[in-house]
């Protein structure tokens, strides 16, 4: 533009321009410079500049963006390719040193892909109120050109002086100059002639190359220099000079006759003969006029140009049968061969109607009509570059474009499917081999057939489009294509029609391929037996497979609520690939869309195997398999949250895969041996009653309320296996329920998750009913609320969340151990059984038999839990009891403390109340075995409920009979009130402040009590009636109650008092068999207690007790004012045989008697305090 740089966008390059530049110069503002680093002019124009040509053909071109003047600072740099609704980009980062150069590559990334050829706006600014942002267009240009076709071929009339040459790229867009084109004479090739004018044709993509010299008849060459015919950046055709031969002749048969006539009158010839085979033939009439052709099989001649109407019965051999103004009908005759049918101008055609016309070896330039009963027959192949109009009116008298034998059609025309209906326009072949269509040719229409014989397959590779044409009165718009092959197999579609427009029939041994932009589309039922798919198909009715089948492609089944869509694998059916089934209707009924298995007429068993490449996704569909077949299904299934994907009577080997992370896809009733994984947090759901045997779980699977999995193991179809999260969902109306059957091991490292909107534990059950087998111990329990249970081997982890509870029981955990985690919620233990059970920091379980557990009623759920019951259990962490009664057998070691709880606010189902709680050891089935307690743990009575309406009125710790518990020495027992029976406790007793704990058949140890100091008081009831010489011994300070005690000859070497319970009135004594060893003090406390010694194991004339040792007998009661009417009554030491109190023993006496029912002697110390102490006759010795 001159030698200034246009800088306004003025389009003039001009000093005003300079100006503005120098002037910018001043300012401190940053300015941006922008250069294409690579441009490109037309060819040639590097003459005129030198060095700014530059061919794009490269297809690289590259921004280069200066920051010229100033520094950015603050501001920041932009950049925009496209209109005001594309992406900005921010670049500022981009620019090192005040420059950044852009890339094709990073050029095409910013616009988010390749930039196509064409004009693109380029938008690049600075922030900030001084800077105008530079726009420009670039213009990218990389499409090389193709040279399609050069007209005419073969043979023209002398006079016929236009050339076309058509291209690929519109001619607005080519350059080309005069010496691109010439015609050589092929006698002598000095004599050339080039065109006079190059025009661009206004009726395709080219131009109109016209010569004003006078070519004279004889044989040329028409040369065409491909390399002159290119693009604004470049970009030729080619590198070759094309030579195309072309005859110029003259007419040596002229017709005449304006009037019509017959061709087989030679009066109607201006040479007065019938035309012969080198005559070059003219028929030039008017329009209307109509000439009657031959009558023979054939006829040949040289050239046929025709202008007018010529009806035949004949076919034409020639050269060239140029159609340039009328019509050529053709309705009988034999095969011509190597004949180019054409037009010049454009505006000649050929019918076929009610008859037939053969072609064989043609090249046809010129519109063909196949009329209603009308049939072009075509062999030897042909090259069609013109329109073929097939327009049959009823199926009785269709219009047929007919290929026989194999043979290759090429060429860029169309055939045109025009018929009243799919049946009555069709393409067909008839003979042996394939026929070719080749990818430039079209296929259009809208009601129409490709029919291809059994034995002469059509390898249709034309491009199919609709024709537009309205629906008739029966709604029909269909093009069936059915017999599609190759040689290779390969049947290479271009399907670019509406959906539902073109239909294939089955297809067997061939690989589809579609390059169009419509998916394929089969016939209802169509069935494809060894076919590979490569290309997307739609599936709205039933399309089958048998045999082997190949998808790499996608394909979609669309159905709706009234119209089922499927894929039916009959038979034994082999399905690999990398494809995917999409399920893409209208429906919301899952079997609407749907993958099924027919088991065909072949002998059983039937397979079918599901490669893992496959992808099973979309929005509603089932997988159905076949209770009748072996299915192997090892794909892919994908779900969001708008699917709903059930996958019913599968089954696999290598296992499948699933892809939904929102609980999309369900299993309903799988074959055995399910095996399926999951990508990142997939989910599978379960909705209602499900058994899976021996299946391989290796992803998460939300089981939801109201419905049921039971996972089942056997001997012959194997063991179950977890290695993914099983979330129950259950509520308070709808249990969630998974259940472990069978008596195979269940493995894995999953976990058991409780959760939904259950507030109590019977929401969600998790029973492993394993008849004893083995819970994988990498399996781990946890959740808010549930129940754990059944009859299994569990040495796991068990972890409650939320504030909420799970009930665990009839668990063993075959000598392993269990670790408990309810920092966050409650752990409600039932029957355990060989197990130890270890807690988290701040862990307890807690056993409350009466617990609302939301029972319906009563009698749920003990085949799960069991009743309280601990068999042979260590606990190594705390325990909580709530009431009730719990059966220990066998052996417990207590390694923490055991607090027994009676509260009145504690929650119990039913019609139950709160109750106190009791631990009754007992051997089931054999009572007399003694259940050992060991450890160094407590058992500690906590608050209890006083209430004389309950069973149980204090805690109780008692055996199932005398001396059937063995506590260990470091197990200690007591805390607030309760009661100790059946016990040898070798262990402290450790009672708190205003405690009252009862021992009954209590002994530390055999033949002894041992006590130490305690806060509350110790009341002992009883002994082992079979225990003689009992002692009862303590450390300093330790202090022993009875309210009624009776010792067969024991020693008591603490104090003892003898004082009636608050809550009860009856007598009270201390009764002795024998003799009393007292070596420390024994208070009669009450009023009416008594010391009551026999001898009941001797003879009666020598029954004979003693008491005797070092202690003293305190009758604690006196009247301290005897004249009143309140009576006091006193205390007793009796005996109903002969009573002895030896030298050491003294009594210190308030108000009571000492009595012998035969001979009374006193050799201790008898203190008579207030002078009311009665004694009985005493011998004086």
């Amino acid at each position: 533009m001159g030698n200034f740089v246009d800088v306004n966008n003025d389009g003039l390059g001009t000093a005003l321009d300079a100006l503005r530049v120098i002037n910018r110069l001043g300012s401190n503002s940053p300015t941006i410079a922008v250069t294409l680093l690579q441009d490109s002019l037309p060819r040639g124009s590097a003459t005129t500049q030198p060095g700014l040509e530059f061919d794009l053909k490269t297809n690289h071109y590259a921004l280069a963006i200066d920051v010229s003047i100033g520094e950015l600072g603050d501001e920041t740099v932009s950049l925009r390719i496209g209109d005001d609704s594309a992406t900005t980009h921010d670049i500022t980062d981009w620019i090192v040193d005040n420059h950044v150069t852009f890339t094709s590559d990073q050029i095409d990334e910013f616009y988010g892909e390749e930039l196509p050829d064409g004009d693109h706006p380029i938008r690049i600014a600075i922030s900030g109120p001084h800077s105008e942002p530079i726009e420009f267009t670039l213009t990218v240009d990389r499409r090389v050109p193709e040279l399609l076709d050069v007209l005419p071929k073969r043979s023209v009339l002398v006079g016929d002086s236009t050339i076309a040459v058509q291209v690929t790229t519109p001619g607005e867009a080519l350059f080309l100059d005069l010496e691109s084109i010439s015609l050589v004479d092929s006698s002598d090739a000095s004599r050339v002639f080039r065109p006079s004018q190059i025009e661009r044709s206004s009726v395709d993509q080219g131009f109109i190359v016209n010569f004003d010299q006078a070519i004279p008849a004889g044989n040329f060459e028409l040369r065409v220099d491909e390399s002159r015919i290119a693009t604004p950046a470049g970009n030729a055709v080619g590198n070759e000079i094309r030579s195309i031969p072309l005859s110029f002749l003259t007419p040596t048969a002229i017709w005449t006759n304006t009037a019509g006539g017959d061709w087989g009158d030679a009066e109607n010839w201006q040479s007065g003969e019938v035309p012969s085979e080198d005559d070059v033939v003219l028929i030039d009439v008017p329009d209307g006029v109509i000439v009657e052709g031959p009558i023979a099989n054939l006829v040949t001649i040289e050239h046929l140009t025709l202008r007018g109407e010529l009806r035949s019965n004949s076919n034409f051999q020639a050269k060239t049968i140029s159609v340039d103004r009328g019509t050529l009908r053709i309705s009988n005759g034999s095969a011509a061969s190597d004949v180019l049918y054409t037009s010049r101008t454009g505006d000649g055609r050929i019918v076929v109607e009610d008859g037939l016309m053969r072609i064989d070896n043609g090249l046809v330039e010129v519109p063909i009509q196949v009329g209603n009963g009308g049939t072009l027959l075509v062999s030897g192949g042909v090259e069609l570059n013109s329109t073929i109009e097939i327009a049959g009116e009823s199926v009785q008298s269709p219009a047929t474009v007919s290929f026989g034998e194999s043979q290759q059609v090429t060429g860029r025309g169309i055939f045109e499917l025009v018929g009243a209906d799919s049946r009555s326009s069709r393409i067909i072949s008839r003979g042996q081999g394939y026929v070719d269509i080749a990818d430039t040719l079209t296929v259009r229409g809208s009601r129409g057939s490709v029919e291809a014989g059994v034995d002469n397959p059509i390898n249709l590779r034309a491009r199919l489009v609709d024709d537009g044409r309205e629906a008739d009165e029966s709604g029909e718009r269909s093009i069936e294509i059915s017999g599609l092959g190759s040689e290779t197999g390969l049947v290479d579609l271009r399907i670019d029609t509406p959906i539902g427009l073109v239909q294939l029939d089955s297809h067997a041994n061939t690989t589809l391929v579609n390059r169009g932009s419509a998916p394929i589309e089969f016939r209802d039922r169509a069935l494809l037996t060894n076919v590979s798919i490569q290309s997307r198909v739609l599936v709205t009715d039933t399309l089958r497979l048998h045999e082997n089948a190949t998808l790499n492609s996608v394909l979609t089944i669309e159905g709706t609520d009234e119209s089922l869509a499927r894929i039916s694998l009959e038979g034994s059916v082999n399905l690999d690939g990398d494809g995917e089934i999409v399920f893409a209707g209208s429906t919301t009924d899952p079997l609407q869309q749907r993958i099924d298995m027919v088991v065909g007429s072949q002998n059983l068993p039937q397979e079918v195997a599901i490669g893992s490449g496959i992808t099973v996704r979309g929005n509603v569909g089932t997988f159905l398999g076949s209770l009748g077949a072996d299915l192997d299904f090892s794909g892919t299934v994908v779900g969001d949250a708008d699917t709903s994907i059930v996958l019913r009577h599968i089954a696999t080997r290598e296992g499948f895969r699933v892809n939904s992370i929102d609980g999309a896809v369900t299993i309903d009733d799988p074959l055995d041996n399910l095996k399926v994984s999951g990508i990142g947090n997939s989910v599978i759901s379960v909705l209602d009653d499900q058994r899976w045997n021996a299946a391989e779980l290796m992803l998460d699977i939300h089981v939801e309320a109201g419905a049921i999995l039971e996972l089942s193991g056997s001997a012959t179809a194997g063991s179950t296996t977890i290695s993914g999260d099983i979330t129950l969902l259950g509520d308070d109306t709808d249990r969630a329920q998974v259940l472990l059957t069978g008596t195979e091991p269940v493995v894995g490292d999953g976990a058991i998750i409780f959760a939904g909107d259950t507030t109590k534990p019977f929401g969600n059950l998790f029973k492993a009913d394993l008849k004893g087998g083995t819970l994988d111990p990498r399996i781990t329990i946890s959740g808010r609320n549930g129940l754990f249970g059944g009859e299994a081997t569990y040495a796991g982890s068990i972890t409650v969340t939320d504030d909420g509870t799970i009930a665990i029981g009839k668990l063993s955990g075959d000598g392993d151990s269990i670790t408990i985690d309810s920092r966050d919620g409650t752990v409600l233990a039932g029957e355990l059984e060989s197990i130890t059970v270890n807690g988290i920091e701040n862990s307890d379980i807690v056993i409350h038999p009466y617990a609302d557990l939301g029972f319906p009623g009563d009698g749920f759920d003990l085949d799960t839990l069991g009743f309280d019951r601990l068999t042979d259990v260590t606990l190594n962490l705390p325990v909580r009891m709530l009431g009730g009664v719990l059966l220990v057998a066998e052996r417990m070691e207590l390694n923490s403390t055991f607090t027994m709880i009676g509260d009145e606010d504690t929650e119990v189902r039913g019609d139950l109340q709160p109750a106190n709680s009791r631990i009754q050891f007992q051997n089931m089935g054999d009572d007399d075995k003694v259940v050992e307690l060991t450890g160094n743990g407590a058992i500690l009575f906590g608050p209890s409920i006083n209430r004389s309406d309950l069973v149980d009125s204090v805690h109780i710790i008692t055996g199932a009979n005398t001396s059937s518990i063995s506590a260990g020495p470091d197990i200690t027992l007591g805390g607030q009130s309760g009661t100790i029976g059946q016990i040898v406790h070798a262990g402290p007793l450790a009672s708190e402040a205003g405690a009252i704990i009862h021992l009954r058949h209590y002994v530390t140890s055999p033949g002894r009590i041992d006590l130490t100091p305690q806060a509350g008081r110790l009341y002992l009831h009883s002994v082992d009636s079979d225990l003689d010489s009992v002692v009862i011994d303590g450390t300093e300070g330790s202090v022993l109650y009875t309210n009624g005690l009776g010792l067969n000859n024991p020693t008591i070497n603490i104090p003892l008092f003898v004082q009636n319970l608050p809550s009860e009135s009856f007598r009270v004594g201390l009764v002795v068999d024998g003799d009393l060893q007292l070596n420390s003090t024994l208070t009669l406390v009450d009023q009416s207690t008594f010391l009551a010694l026999t001898d009941d194991d001797r003879p009666s004339d020598e029954k004979l007790s003693h008491l005797l040792g070092t202690g003293t007998v305190v009758l604690a009661q006196f009247d301290p004012n005897p004249n009143d009417d309140i009576a006091v009554s006193g205390h007793s030491i009796s005996s109903a045989n002969s009573l002895t109190i030896e030298a050491g023993v003294t009594i210190r006496a308030g108000k009571g008697s000492i009595s012998s029912g035969d001979v009374l002697r006193i050799r201790g110390i008898i203190i008579d305090l207030h002078g009311q102490l009665n004694v009985g006759d005493v011998v004086d010795e």
